[in-house]
């Protein structure tokens, strides 16, 4: 079902659209998540941890490709995150069947 919650337009709503996507992944209600993060990735495309939480939300619905781009997108815009390398990893050998 896709997310009908209001989410402010100004540049900043990225933040409030990241923090509800990070919730509801964690509640397992991964399509609204997905669309959130998608919501706060159009005001801000530039926010590594939203790359983070859409890729967990595409592995979750098994959209492994898809969520590899995001945790590669993660993982390059920030290079010293520890957990990015790992989970591209992983989506990688997910992915290709290994």
């Amino acid at each position: 079902m896709p997310c009908s919650l209001p989410i402010p337009t100004w540049r900043g709503s990225w933040l409030a659209a990241a923090g509800l996507a990070a919730v509801l992944l964690a509640r397992g209600q991964v399509i609204e998540a997905e669309a959130l993060a998608h919501r706060a990735l159009a005001a801000d495309a530039q926010r590594h941890r939203v790359w983070h939480i859409l890729a967990l939300a595409l592995e979750r619905q098994g959209r492994l490709g898809e969520a590899l781009a995001a945790a590669e997108r993660a993982a390059q815009l920030a290079p010293a995150e520890d957990a990015y390398p790992a989970l591209v990893a992983r989506l990688a050998a997910e992915s290709s069947g290994k």
